[in-house]
């Protein structure tokens, strides 16, 4: 029987902060009790990997296994009880769940009063925070109180208010939940294809897209529904290559989101991720100013907030802004701040590595290796597309990702001049790609490139030709903006750096 690895995965999930509430507590139970958790804990938080047979060993409990069963379940639930109390303690958000568990116990001890005390707590930190789900029951609870109150002229003065104010939330929740619903089947949507250009799936974004209730700004209710009207129209459009569109909703969510700045962990991510999307856009819009302003907008946010945001979204904020000022420089940079940058985000890797999520490090990896093909480092390019393959290995890796980082790698050989190696690589990159059905007109170039064993004049003019047909085709031409092959081909022909004329080609759009 596999031993379970829940309370390694719950050690490793906690904060700084978080430990050390555990401890504190702990110390102050029997010695012998604080003594025996303590050491179960420290042994399993040293691990990288749970190892239940060396800390077993580590503890002298070999053969004990009813009783090493028995202490980790009763440090897992001391620890989930911890957590909770000191997030219900620390956060704001969550005391309002807790007042109204007061309210209910006090109500039921016939206390009314004090039980109106805490659900008047318990309102003003939901309506702050709009936890509609949260409103529903604080508003019944309140309704309840006055209903058995004694005082039965102030129950009827007080009952349209609260049964229009249960309403109100009502309507408001289910608003929101049916935009959350639509952001659902558009994630959905987005993960189930594995070549967002292909007529299918674009009619299955168009089809989302117009829906009734994201034609009309108007028709969102409350501001969770705000967000996701403005969230999903920015993704949408900007699948469907309207990058004038997404940046029009996208310019709108940052505009909502700040107007309310709602200091939870959920919200925080959020705010952070659509900041990183509008950036994005603006880059690829080449309003170079905007994003810069935003970059230092998101960097101004961490400081900010450094005592609030969870671990895992400070990474976010750091891929983010890895990702984006690479792709600044590569349009603005000069060499030598480029890549002191670039050893500036090694550094970040070496020490995040382990709570990135993979797909925002596969891109952190994917930035850095087209920055340096793009300033011709292409031992630096070959080191992080490695890095990708890695990761690849684990079976994690998207098709579309595997698909992006497998052309770039075609392209850094080529340039380093490995052709017997390359041979090989083309033949399997296209069977990988007819494999998953996803052979576009971008990647039969790029491979025929490849095949053809040469780059004389001839067969460049040719590639270019066959790119000139990709640019006209408005979703294929998206491929262009994380493998701008067109640049590359110019820069052959005219026999000029490719950091010249891609910085040219981009500026003249």
């Amino acid at each position: 029987m596999i031993p379970s690895t829940d309370l390694f995965e719950l050690i490793k999930s906690m904060t700084r902060e978080e430990k050390i509430h555990f401890r504190i507590h702990t110390k102050g139970l029997s010695k012998a009790a604080s003594k025996n958790y303590l050491a179960l804990f420290d042994a399993i938080d040293s691990k990288s990997a749970y190892d239940e047979a060396s800390i077993r060993k580590k503890m002298g409990m070999v053969g004990k296994g009813g009783k090493f069963a028995v202490l980790k379940n009763y440090l897992y639930n001391s620890l989930l009880t911890h957590v909770t109390n000191y997030h219900c303690a620390t956060k704001e958000a969550y005391q309002a769940r807790e007042y109204l568990r007061m309210a209910n116990v006090l109500f039921d001890k016939q206390l009314p009063a004090q039980a109106s005390k805490y659900v008047k707590k318990a309102k003003s930190i939901a309506e702050k925070n709009h936890r509609y789900l949260d409103l529903i029951g604080i508003y019944f609870q309140e309704e309840l109180i006055y209903k058995n109150s004694p005082d039965i002229k102030k129950y009827s003065q007080t009952l349209d208010k609260h049964f229009n104010q249960e309403l109100a939330v009502i309507t408001q929740y289910l608003n929101t939940r049916q935009y959350i619903y639509l952001d659902c089947q558009l994630l959905n949507t987005i993960r189930t294809s594995d070549n967002l250009s292909h007529p299918d799936s674009q009619e299955k974004i168009q089809a989302i897209l117009q829906h009734p209730l994201l034609l009309d700004g108007n028709m969102a209710l409350s501001l969770y529904a705000q967000i996701y009207y403005n969230t999903i129209n920015g993704i949408g459009y900007h699948i469907l290559a309207d990058d004038n569109k997404s940046y029009s909703y996208r310019k709108q969510l940052i505009d909502v989101m700040e107007s309310e700045m709602i200091i939870t962990a959920g919200y925080i991510g959020n705010y952070i991720g659509s900041l990183h999307n509008l950036t994005v856009t603006e880059i690829r819009l080449f309003k170079f100013d905007e994003a810069l302003l935003h970059l230092q907008k998101l960097a101004a946010f961490e400081k900010q907030y450094a005592n609030v945001i969870p671990e895992r979204s400070k990474v976010l904020i750091h891929s983010s802004l890895a990702m984006n000022t690479l792709t600044y420089l590569g349009y603005r940079g000069t060499k030598t701040e480029t890549f002191n940058y670039i050893a500036q985000v090694e550094k970040q890797l070496n020490e995040s590595f382990k709570q990135m999520d993979y797909r925002y490090l596969v891109h952190t990896y994917y930035t850095v290796a087209y920055t340096a093909f793009k300033f011709a480092e292409y031992n630096i390019a070959i080191k992080y597309l490695n890095l990708i393959s890695a990761e690849s290995s684990t079976g994690k890796l998207d098709n579309y990702l595997q698909r992006g980082y497998r052309l770039l790698l075609l392209m850094v050989h080529l340039e380093m001049g490995n052709y017997r190696l390359l041979q090989y690589m083309a033949i399997n990159t296209y069977r990988f790609l007819l494999k998953i059905g996803n052979l576009t007109k971008f990647d039969k170039a790029i491979i025929g490139l490849i095949r053809s064993k040469s780059m004389d004049k001839k067969v460049l003019l040719k590639f270019q030709k066959q790119l000139l047909a990709v640019k006209a085709d408005k979703f294929e031409a998206q491929e262009f903006a994380h493998l701008d092959a067109i640049s590359w081909v110019e820069s052959k022909l005219e026999k000029k750096p490719f950091i010249e004329i891609y910085r040219k080609n981009g500026l003249l759009q």
